[in-house]
């Protein structure tokens, strides 16, 4: 279960997986290896993003706008949940 909410220009994605869920082909979570590894804890991560800028166009490379994005993880045995918050990311459409 994946849900995304934005709130005053951060957006939160909360993400749900557990052990029984239908996996799709196409998914990375189809990995059969991903669920064999039983842990447990609670983990922390913050990584550079670009963001969009308040005025004008979005710039990648010297001239960009960078913030933080945060990511905070629960892994359970049978179980796994995380909450990702960042402010304007830069997203692409493929």
């Amino acid at each position: 279960m994946i849900g995304r909410i934005k709130v005053l220009g951060y957006r939160i994605n909360f993400v749900f997986r557990h052990r029984f869920e239908k996996k799709n082909k196409n998914s990375w979570f189809e990995n059969r290896y991903y669920w064999k590894q039983y842990r447990l804890g609670f983990s922390f991560q913050r990584n550079l993003i670009i963001s969009k800028p308040k005025d004008g166009p979005a710039v990648i490379g010297k001239n960009s706008t960078r913030t933080y994005g945060y990511m905070f993880c629960v892994e359970l045995i049978l179980c796994k949940f995380w909450i990702d918050i960042c402010r304007r990311p830069l997203e692409f459409s493929i």
